[in-house]
């Protein structure tokens, strides 16, 4: 059984292609492109880029993923490699780290519960609406 491991604009297909060749995994390549729509704010129909729908048997999905993971961790290294730029130091990818850390606690205090602010307004109401029937 085929289980649908994404779906994949024309440059995302050739990269996973790539992926799957070179672990040896066998794939089928369905053509989901939506063709084109009419666009209101155009008043013409528009073409839409091309969509496809990558599939693998369903005992392969997970080493298809692993696969893809490699193979993008590979390209990030050759493009690295290809600039010329030196490899982060420790220092740099320390700092990395810790950005990354205070990144995921300001969001973290952003996502605050807002029950006890609805309880403290709940609780004002419902003083002043006694406060106002008692009198």
């Amino acid at each position: 059984m085929r289980e649908q491991l994404g779906k994949f604009d024309a440059d995302g297909l050739a990269f996973v292609k790539e992926a799957m060749e070179s672990a040896g995994i066998e794939y089928e390549v369905r053509d989901d492109s939506p063709g084109s729509r009419y666009s209101v704010a155009g008043g013409r129909m528009e073409d839409l880029p091309a969509r496809y729908d990558v599939l693998v048997d369903a005992e392969k999905i997970a080493d298809a993923k692993l696969a893809i993971e490699r193979w993008q961790e590979e390209a990030a290294e050759a493009a690295l490699r290809e600039s010329g730029a030196p490899p982060p130091t420790a220092e740099e990818l320390a700092a990395d780290a810790e950005w990354e850390r205070q990144k995921l606690g300001d969001e973290k205090k952003r996502s605050s519960p807002v029950w006890p602010g609805l309880i403290l307004v709940g609780a004002i109401v419902g003083v002043v609406a006694w406060l106002l029937t008692s009198h």
